[in-house]
């Protein structure tokens, strides 16, 4: 079992950790053994394991990772660089600031088109 880091320390972990845990998470919860540069969707995770792999994320270090992340380049280490790049940004500034909107919400055709992205990837894995 992984170890639940305190993710208010003052220095963020480095990406390499971040990879670290990342990899071994996987292993956990899919029984895969991957590299930091090997394609998760080609791995052969399923939604059900990004999803577990997004909420072990947010378990130990309260971040969470967008869908869109898991695609693109899609591999363990650039998760690692988003997780990474996310802990290691300035805190936001209190008062007067602009609202900032959801990016994960989306138009009905953005969230449209993601799942059926979603769905061709599953599709592919299957």
């Amino acid at each position: 079992m992984l170890a639940r880091r305190d993710h208010h320390a003052a220095q963020p972990p480095s990406a390499s950790e971040i990879t670290e845990y990342l990899i071994q998470l996987v292993d956990d919860v899919a029984g895969i053994r991957i590299d930091r540069d090997t394609g998760l969707l080609a791995s052969g995770l399923t939604s059900a394991n990004l999803a577990a792999l997004t909420a072990g994320a947010a378990a130990r270090w309260n971040v969470d990772i967008p869908v869109e992340v898991y695609f693109g380049r899609g591999t363990v280490a650039s998760v690692a660089d988003f997780v990474h790049a996310t802990l290691s940004a300035p805190p936001a500034r209190q008062g007067n600031t602009a609202p900032v909107s959801d990016r994960r919400a989306g138009s009905a055709a953005e969230r449209k088109n993601l799942r059926n992205q979603i769905r061709a990837a599953v599709g592919k894995i299957r």
